[in-house]
């Protein structure tokens, strides 16, 4: 079960660096990295054009349709993919 004394204070201070930074002149979007929430997926490389690697995963929604994932080749630990490895991804 979450403590929620451990909720409210990661969230107060998340309020606090946000003034830190604003108060600084600078500018936070809302929905930064830290609020969203991450999902590990595992998908099969369709296909690696310029870069880009194209993976294929099922759809959250609706498990019989498949969805298209571009993910920049920099972001894989192995670099030598090839079209049909299995790779996990995380989607948000």
């Amino acid at each position: 079960m979450v403590n929620p004394l451990h909720k409210m204070q990661k969230i107060i201070r998340i309020k606090i660096e946000r003034k830190k930074i604003e108060s600084r002149g600078g500018y936070v979007m809302k929905g930064t990295r830290d609020t969203k929430k991450k999902k590990r997926v595992q998908g099969v490389v369709d296909r690696i054009t310029a870069g880009i690697v194209v993976v294929v995963i099922r759809h959250p929604d609706d498990p019989e349709a498949m969805k298209e994932i571009y993910v920049p080749r920099e972001k894989f630990k192995n670099r030598d993919l090839q079209e049909g490895d299995y790779v996990s991804v995380d989607i948000e």
